[in-house]
Order: C-alpha cells, then structure tokens, then sequence
C-alpha cells in the first residue's frame, strides 16, 4: 500500500511537471523556432529631456532623414512635420480627402527612401490600390502637400499588411489571406503584376474574420540584411524572419511561456493584455516597447515606466532601456545618437542612447 502511494504521488507530480513545461503545438503560433528571453545583456535607465513642439492629435512619431514626422488622424491633415535638428515647424500636411494630393483615412509611414536629395515617405492608398511617395522635402520646400507622379500598384495583392524594395522592381511583402485567415510572406514583382508566396506566416491562425486583429503586429525592415520583424501586440513575441535563411526564422518569446491563442481569443477585451505598443530599427537594433499591461491600465495608468526592449538582427537580447516616462511611440535618430518617446498625451521627450549606438 505504501509503494502504491509513493508510485501515485510520483505520478502525479511527473504529470505536473509535464504539463507545466511543455505547451501544446498550437500554442506556437510562428513559423519560427522559439527562442525563450529571460534576461538582457544590460539594464540602462535614461532620464528623459521634454521637447517642446505642438502636436495636437498626434498618435505615433518618426524619424525620416531630416524631419520629425508626426501622424495625426484626428485633425484636417495628417501629418505635422518639423526639422529633428531646429525643430523649427516645417509645415502640416496631406489633408483628407480623395484628390490626387490626399488621402482618404490615415496611413503611417510603410517605408522611406532618399532620391537625388529628396527625402521620400511611401504611404498606403487603399482607395486607389496604390502606394504613394510624399516627397517630404518638396512638400516643407512649397508648403503644400507633393506626392511623386509614379505610385506602386499593389491592387493585385490580397491584404496588404507591408511592403519593402528589394531590388528594381521586386518587393518583398506581408500579405493576409482572408480565406485561410492566415498571414503570407511573398516577393511582389510590380512590373508584372504577380506574387509568389514564401511562407505562410504563422502554424494556427486567428480562426475567424472578428478575430484577424488579434494578429495585429508593429513592422521593421532591415534592407542590407533582408530580415523582416514584427511584434505582436497581443502576444508576447517578436517574430524575425531572413529572407536568406530559413534556419534564421526565430520566435522571441519574452518569459518562460508563450502567450495561448485561445486565452488570448476568450479574454473580454478590456482585460485583454496587450504586450508590444511599438517597434522601430536601427542597422543594427530592433527598439521595442513592450507595455505588457491589459487594454484597460494601459490607457487609463499614468505615470509608469517604459520599458523598451532592444535586440540585434540575430534575436540577441541585448539592452533593457526603463524610462520614468511612458512613452507609447518612439522613433530613432541614429545620426545623433537620440532616443524619441511619445506618450500617451503627446508629449515628446529625446533621450541619449550614444552607449548602444
């Protein structure tokens, strides 16, 4: 009787063991291999130096060449742009609406280039199936509102998520297939009109149309090392996929266990936590801010620390930045060596990041 109760009890925590440390295969969700984040190679706490410009309405910020770029969907133009180096206004720009210097509903930067010293944001049309250039500099030069005359037609691709230049007329794209709701990776060949698809993003997908946004994801491309990131924002995970290596598809979760799609599912929304509210790269650094609080106390909290979590292009943790203010956008200006935080009531703060740049 005693070794039958020595075996039960033995059983019993074996089974709990088991359970605790292995997840079923759904709750995987990327096509990546997982890779666990528990600590970073180095803690810095920055101290934060309030900018004062006036950006009323604005909800996210970037850095483009130049220019400090604001996105606003609540006022009659949406976008509010100023010199980063004088912070001198440089003018407000593409008002609503359906005519050939307009849009119809917001669209944040997908991409930016730098063509014969004009600074180009590339911004989603969805009226018109397009992605339009603003040509930024002529735009701040005229004061008014510039697109160049060539958009890229992306009317051939179904649900358009991202697109970036890879090489002529080929771009390398993050699409959703409505039908399978699910997420595709594939190369888009503007000159022909036709995409062929690389990978299907992630192993279970959302299930049904009203749950789609809870794959909802913060974009950064690295071109010179063709690596694609997101970070979910109902997950706790940043996926990395190289267009080079397949062997290089990784799933940063941060913790010991990853985020389950169905609790993620059957959690009422204002519970929901929400993890990732921003990413941006550098060359070399992924910059993310990682909230992990539920919808409710991130909007409603004030005054708590941000955390941004810093990795390198191989999903190497590498720093852990905390600042006292919570910063809801950032944006990097790698020129100077500057840090930009946005909060949630549109304050703007710089911080020095010289150490990891």
């Amino acid at each position: 009787m005693k070794k039958h109760i020595q075996f039960l009890v033995a059983f019993i925590l074996f089974t709990s063991l088991y359970y605790s440390c292995n997840y079923k295969e759904e709750d995987y969700i990327f096509l990546g291999k997982s890779r666990y984040i528990t600590s970073f190679s180095d803690t810095l706490f920055l101290k934060g130096e309030k900018v004062t410009i006036e950006n009323m309405g604005a909800i996210n910020i970037d850095i483009i060449d130049s220019f400090l770029v604001f996105s606003s969907g609540s006022l009659d133009t949406f976008y509010n742009v100023y010199s980063k180096y004088t912070y001198q206004h440089c003018g407000n720009f593409i008002p609503q609406g359906r005519g050939d210097n307009e849009l119809p509903t917001i669209s944040y930067p997908i991409f930016w280039s730098n063509e014969k010293g004009h600074s180009l944001i590339y911004l989603d049309d969805r009226a018109t199936g397009t992605i339009k250039a603003w040509d930024i500099t002529q735009s701040c030069a005229k004061r008014t509102t510039v697109f160049s005359p060539t958009p890229i037609d992306i009317s051939p691709v179904p649900g358009f998520q991202a697109l970036y230049p890879l090489q002529g007329s080929v771009y390398f794209l993050h699409g959703r297939d409505y039908n399978t709701m699910n997420d595709y990776y594939a190369l888009y060949d503007e000159s022909k009109k036709q995409y062929s698809i690389l990978d299907t993003v992630y192993l279970y997908p959302s299930g049904s149309v009203d749950d789609v946004f809870l794959l909802n994801t913060f974009k950064s491309f690295n071109p010179s090392q063709q690596k694609y990131a997101t970070a979910m924002q109902f997950f706790n995970q940043i996926n990395l996929y190289s267009l080079k290596n397949p062997h290089k598809h990784y799933s940063l979760i941060v913790g010991k266990h990853p985020t389950h799609l169905e609790e993620v599912k059957t959690t009422a929304m204002p519970e929901k936590f929400e993890y990732y509210e921003d990413l941006t790269s550098t060359s070399s650094f992924l910059f993310a801010v990682y909230a992990n609080r539920s919808r409710k106390d991130w909007a409603l909290l004030e005054n708590v620390p941000t955390e941004i979590q810093v990795f390198d292009w191989d999903g190497n943790a590498r720093y852990l930045i905390q600042t006292q203010e919570k910063l809801a956008s950032i944006a990097i200006d790698e020129e100077r060596k500057l840090l930009y935080g946005m909060t949630l009531a549109e304050t703007v703060y710089k911080y020095d990041i010289a150490t990891i740049l």
